[in-house]
């Protein structure tokens, strides 16, 4: 059987060093979530503006891997209660977030 051993992005002594914020950061530093934006934000100029912030979401599903919060909904209510959460995700204030994930129920 092979295995295959992954470098480390980070020593264990400089993640317990870092707040949450500092953790998402440079996790998102060193990640390039843009091939993701490409595949969920809008194709086209016509129709309906985009009214979601496509890139806070995205940031959002990774974080909720990272903090194992065990579903959508549970995601969904942790962003909408804590301000500090949501804007570590990436959303501001005159961002809405989801109400509810579409396939959830």
């Amino acid at each position: 059987m092979y295995s295959i051993r992954q470098e480390e992005l980070f020593s264990l002594h400089e993640l317990l060093e870092m707040s949450p914020k500092d953790t998402y950061t440079l996790v998102f530093e060193t990640l390039d979530i843009s091939p993701f934006l490409k595949l969920v934000s809008k194709k086209s100029l016509n129709g309906k503006p985009t009214q979601l912030n496509y890139a806070a979401m995205l940031v959002s599903l990774f974080v909720r891997v990272m903090e194992r919060i065990p579903t959508m909904k549970d995601l969904i209510k942790r962003l909408a209660r804590s301000v500090e959460f949501s804007t570590q995700c990436g959303f501001t204030g005159s961002d809405r977030i989801p109400s509810k994930h579409p396939l959830a129920e």
